[in-house]
C-alpha cells in the first residue's frame, strides 16, 4: 500500500504545486535532466520522482521503525476515496489551466497550500490518533535533518531559487543563501508529518 499511496499522490500533488509556484515565480528550477520537456511547460519530471521517493521514504521509515502493530495490507477503502477526490481536484486544475489560466496565479500560494493541505491534515491526524504524537515528532526530527541538509546543498549548487520575494511572508538567511519561511516551516519542519498524516488518515481500514 505504501507504493500505491506514494505513486498516486505524488503525481497530482507535484504537478499542481510546482506549476503554480513556477508561474508565480515563487520558486524556479533552472535546469532539468529532461529539458526541454516539462509538464505543462513548467513542471520538471524530477519533481514527480522526488515527491514519490519522499512520500515512500516517510511511510517506510514509519512502518519499519515506529509502527508497533504493523500489518501488511495492499489496499484501504479510505485510500480509494482519497485518490478519487485528489484526481477530481487535479481534473479541475487541468480544466482551469485550459480555460481560465490566470486563476492559477495565486498570491502567497505556498502559505495557503501549506496551511490547508499541510497544517490542517496534521491537526486532524493528531486529533484522530492522539497516541501518534511521539511517532510524528520522531519522524519529523529525522526528516528535518535530511531536508535541511538537502535544502542548503541545493541552494548552494543553484538547483533551485526563490525569485519572487513578494510571494512569501519572510526570508531566512544562512551565510550566502536564503530561503522563505514557508520552506522552513511547511517542508523542512512539517513536511514529513504532513506526508505521514495523509498516510495514516487514508491507510486505515475502512
Amino acid at each position: 500500500m505504501i507504493f500505491l499511496f506514494s505513486f498516486t499522490f505524488s503525481i497530482p500533488f507535484a504537478i499542481i504545486l510546482d506549476y503554480i509556484m513556477e508561474i508565480t515565480q515563487g520558486w524556479y528550477i533552472p535546469s532539468s535532466f529532461f529539458d526541454p520537456y516539462r509538464i505543462l511547460g513548467y513542471v520538471s519530471i524530477e519533481q514527480l520522482i522526488w515527491l514519490f521517493l519522499y512520500l515512500y521514504l516517510v511511510a517506510i521509515f514509519y512502518e519499519a521503525f515506529l509502527e508497533k502493530t504493523c500489518t501488511h495490507r495492499l489496499y484501504s477503502s479510505h485510500l480509494k476515496y482519497g485518490i478519487i477526490l485528489l484526481y477530481l481536484i487535479f481534473g479541475l486544475f487541468i480544466i482551469i489551466h485550459l480555460t481560465k489560466h490566470e486563476l492559477l496565479e495565486i498570491n502567497y500560494f505556498y502559505l495557503k497550500f501549506g496551511i490547508v493541505l499541510g497544517l490542517l491534515p496534521i491537526a486532524v491526524a493528531l486529533i484522530k490518533f492522539p497516541r501518534l504524537y511521539t511517532q510524528f515528532l520522531q519522524t519529523a526530527a529525522y526528516f528535518f535533518y535530511l531536508s535541511f541538509l538537502y535544502e542548503v546543498t541545493a541552494l548552494v549548487l543553484g538547483q533551485w531559487t526563490f525569485p519572487a520575494t513578494n510571494q512569501f511572508v519572510g526570508f531566512l538567511s544562512l551565510g550566502s543563501i536564503s530561503f522563505p519561511f514557508e520552506e522552513l516551516f511547511f517542508w523542512i519542519i512539517l513536511g514529513a508529518m504532513g506526508a505521514l498524516s495523509y498516510y495514516k488518515l487514508l491507510g486505515e481500514k475502512g
